[in-house]
């Protein structure tokens, strides 16, 4: 199985974006790509004219797209921060597992799955940073 990760660097502030929120969860979902998101928006990033609220926006919407691809958001305060930004990333892409199951609904219909892992045992170190589901093959493939 292939792993794919994106790392988006960003202010959090949308310039006309081609996608609404929904369609680029369900394309990033659809293509199985995990988004690490590092917002820079306490950085001037997002402007001083932009407010409290435009920034708590950005945050929002960077953490739901890292929430829903299995990845994960940052939000430096400072670029001294970045290096340990990057070494957390590193770290949890070095230690990825794939998990696998044989799903009980064969419906070839194209529709989302929804998928919890949880983790037992241990000493409560160990997380599952999971994504939310999968599409389910269409009848076509």
């Amino acid at each position: 199985m292939r792993r794919r990760a994106l790392i988006v660097l960003t202010d959090g502030v949308d310039r006309a974006s081609r996608y609404k929120e929904d369609e680029l969860l369900a394309r990033l979902a659809a293509e199985g790509v995990q988004v690490y998101a590092v917002g820079f928006l306490e950085m001037g990033g997002t402007g001083e004219r932009a407010g409290a609220r435009r920034r708590e926006q950005a945050r929002s919407l960077l953490a739901r797209v890292a929430d829903a691809t299995g990845g994960r958001a940052f939000f430096p305060t400072s670029f001294a921060e970045l290096p340990a930004v990057a070494r957390e990333i590193a770290r949890d892409l070095r230690t990825q597992y794939v998990v696998g199951y044989t799903p009980t609904n064969r419906a070839r219909d194209g529709r989302f799955r929804s998928v919890r892992v949880t983790v037992s045992g241990g000493d409560g170190a160990r997380t599952a940073a999971t994504r939310p589901g999968y599409f389910a093959p269409g009848a076509k493939e």
